[in-house]
């Protein structure tokens, strides 16, 4: 089997300005020029046909940055975090390449890739150590759902005495169920049909009420 022929000109990145051809050094150093005068997020895209020299723009732009403390760079392969799942790809490729940088430390990585497999996101640090373990509910919480019911309960009570007062009152105007007070009619025995009506009429809301939520929450 005859010898594999070496190309004349290798397909692959210039990493030194050593290896420049073709003036890649220039737009490495006009990128240098940008970046490091923007004082915000910055997106620069290279536009080019396969190997006209981006990856050699972009390798020698890094070593221009090398011993910049201020900079850190981070190779990622745009080819290997497309699909649906491109965006926690990207971070695990940016935890991976900023291990290998030593930039972060072995327990970051570990903590950024166990957030990243839980599908979970953090947005700040935790306060302390235990504070994403599930807990009981406090006593706090408990008074807030008993005093929301009482305040639930006793506003029913107070509509249905305010609707039985109003069509006492109309009964009084035609004429009908003199002998019912108006403050006190739930206790009259004149009052019974109407103490019936508006209390089947309540119980009739209170299940409509909870059918709504039941609907809503699925």
């Amino acid at each position: 089997m005859a010898p594999q022929r070496p190309w004349i000109i290798e397909d692959c990145a210039i990493t030194s300005h050593k290896q420049d051809r073709f003036d890649h050094q220039s737009v490495a150093r006009e990128l240098l020029t940008i970046v490091r005068g923007s004082r915000q997020p910055l997106a620069v895209g290279l536009l080019g046909p396969f190997g006209s020299g981006k990856s050699s723009v972009v390798r020698l732009l890094d070593a221009e940055l090398q011993g910049d403390r201020e900079w850190a760079v981070l190779h990622l392969s745009a080819e290997r975090h497309t699909g649906t799942a491109r965006a926690r790809g990207l971070l695990y490729g940016v935890l991976d390449e900023a291990l290998g940088k030593k930039l972060i430390k072995k327990e970051q990585w570990e903590s950024g890739r166990a957030c990243l497999d839980a599908g979970r996101q953090r947005a700040v640090p935790r306060p302390n150590p235990t504070s994403d373990i599930p807990g009981k509910a406090s006593r706090k919480s408990h008074a807030k759902a008993i005093g929301a019911a009482f305040t639930w309960i006793l506003g029913c009570l107070i509509a249905l005495w305010a609707l039985g007062a109003v069509a006492v009152l109309i009964g009084h105007a035609v004429g009908r169920g003199a002998s019912v007070p108006v403050w006190t009619w739930f206790a009259s025995p004149g009052a019974r049909p109407l103490t019936t009506s508006l209390s089947g009429a309540a119980v009739v809301a209170c299940v409509l009420a909870a059918a709504k939520d039941g609907a809503l929450q699925r």
